[in-house]
């Protein structure tokens, strides 16, 4: 019998949470595809390595021992970590030079989630702030306009998202409160990856619109989340919108938004319903993100 070090990868996603955890890899080891190409892509990469030790006749009987004893933990790597852009573990058959580079080596007899975690700073997520993501949607008219003393070049509505799976509210974790994309599922059909991430940001779920005929409307993007629910069959998804505030965006080279009253809004859009019925407004765009900060008891 011999003693062999595994080589062996957290795979996921780059995202806001996990950013500043990434550990580097010195050496091009057994990267299918760098990690910029897999964030553009939207493919996993390997976001942190390790090392397994284990006694076997072979090399290939030690990667079997140690691939088998990884497909059984992630199930609960995904379960605890999903939300932070990690998916799953791998591991690659490697001769020499692996503690070289490596943080740490665990005993297979000892390895565990736990014991991941223990080595990997990825997985070291303490207390992170939770809040609620909420967009504005801006109407611009064909051309600025004067409302009474003011030069008015848009009109915003901000909407603020609450979203459940089986009644429970999913909220984003980041201390420093950054925009991020809700992840709610993963396409089996890609034969390099086998898991691609589906996700959206909150914005997407709706889409407002304006023109004369119409008037203002606001309503559910039936395809997203129909999506969302078929990649979700085991899960009921639900989803609560509210108009959190007005804006008028004053045209001073530069648009810049100030608070008004829904009266107010509703007044500049209906006085002024030629200027606003144009290609632009038929889904409104949505160029910015305001948090709700949530206490977790």
């Amino acid at each position: 019998m011999k003693k062999f070090n595994i080589l062996c990868s957290i795979d996921g996603w780059v995202t806001t949470s996990n950013m500043n955890k990434i550990q580097s890899i010195s050496e091009p080891l057994i990267i299918l595809r760098n990690s910029e190409t897999y964030f553009t892509e939207e493919l996993p990469c390997q976001l942190d390595t390790f090392c397994v030790s284990v006694k076997a006749s072979n090399l290939d009987k030690a990667e079997k021992m140690v691939w088998e004893k990884l497909m059984l933990l992630n199930d609960e790597l995904a379960k605890n970590f999903r939300k932070y852009g990690v998916l799953k573990f791998s591991s690659y058959e490697t001769e020499g030079g692996i503690l070289d580079i490596a943080k740490g080596t665990i005993d297979i007899e000892k390895l565990s989630l736990p014991a991941v975690i223990e080595k990997s700073k990825l997985l070291q997520f303490g207390e992170m702030k939770k809040y609620r993501l909420g967009y504005d949607y801006l109407f611009l008219p064909n051309n600025s306009f004067q409302y009474k003393s003011d030069l008015i070049g848009g009109l915003g509505l901000n909407i603020m998202f609450k979203i459940y799976f089986d009644g429970e509210e999913i909220l984003f974790e980041n201390d420093e409160l950054t925009d991020q994309e809700f992840i709610f599922g993963f396409n089996q059909e890609n034969l390099i990856s086998k898991e691609i991430k589906q996700a959206c940001y909150l914005s997407e779920l709706l889409i407002c619109s304006y023109d004369q005929k119409g008037g203002l409307t606001i309503e559910p993007n039936l395809y997203l989340i129909n999506l969302i629910r078929i990649l979700n069959k085991d899960r009921r998804f639900s989803m609560v919108w509210e108009i959190d505030s007005y804006t008028k965006d004053i045209d001073k080279s530069i648009l810049e938004p100030e608070f008004i009253t829904e009266k107010e809004f509703n007044d500049i859009l209906n006085n002024n319903k030629l200027l606003f019925d144009n290609i632009d407004n038929k889904v409104a765009q949505s160029t910015s993100y305001f948090i709700e900060e949530v206490n977790v008891i």
